[in-house]
């Protein structure tokens, strides 16, 4: 099946590491370099909550693309309602002067989390597929770490639960590109404003196929219509 409609995910990263370096530059411009060198490393990742235990919460992140992972560990004073294994958006920080311990973990400082819905690749046939709504999304962006497909972006609001989930073909199960589709499903609810989201969905089952060479996540984007289809190569 051909790569040809799919966007290319190296080179819109690439970009936005180049975007997020000028802007950092420019932020730091009126520093002298002593100043630059003690800023602490302040980071946004998709991790996975593993724990709380006598005021210190125990996060996993997983790098991008097929990289390894690291264990941090920081200060918290109550325990998070979120689910072990549940997945969030983690902002924090490393002090600049501090090492990584023996097994790799790092002690950090949590600013702040968002909960992300957190869910594992669900399969069905071509004909069941058709039934599911994929309701419109705004999309922000779109990334992998390890077997994880990470979203951020807004759903119109409706007060309700919905279905929200992402789905395979079963008709590509077995083949070298394995389509998935984004279900958005408010059960006709009303809908009001558009709200924030944040999404992690574990496709292992699609990225440890030995027939596996990409998956494609097809998505109903309003923001970029023509930009409907990303595909994530199996490295």
């Amino acid at each position: 099946m051909s790569k040809s409609i799919c966007l290319n995910m190296r080179n819109l990263l690439y970009i936005l590491s180049l975007i997020f370096s000028a802007v950092a530059i420019a932020s730091c411009s009126d520093r002298d370099t002593d100043d630059i060198d003690q800023q602490p490393a302040y980071r946004y990742d998709m991790v996975t909550y593993l724990g709380y235990d006598d005021g210190m919460v125990h996060f996993e992140r997983i790098d991008r693309g097929e990289g390894g992972s690291t264990h941090l560990y920081g200060d918290f004073s109550y325990e998070p309602s979120s689910n072990l294994g549940s997945r969030v958006l983690l902002s924090y920080y490393i002090d600049p002067a501090s090492q990584p311990a023996p097994d790799g973990s790092h002690r950090i400082t949590v600013e702040g989390f968002n909960k992300a819905t957190t869910d594992t690749l669900r399969i069905t046939n071509s004909q069941r597929l058709d039934t599911l709504r994929r309701e419109a999304i705004r999309l922000t962006s779109i990334w992998r770490t390890g077997s994880y497909i990470n979203m951020q972006g807004e759903v119109e609001y409706t007060g309700k639960p919905r279905f929200f989930y992402l789905v395979a073909d079963q008709n590509t199960w077995g083949l070298d590109t394995i389509d998935c589709y984004l279900v958005n499903d408010t059960f006709d609810q009303t809908l009001y404003n558009w709200r924030r989201f944040y999404a992690s969905f574990y496709l292992g089952a699609a990225f440890h196929k030995p027939s596996c060479k990409v998956v494609r996540v097809i998505i109903n984007d309003v923001k970029f219509p023509d930009k409907h289809n990303y595909c994530f190569d199996k490295q």
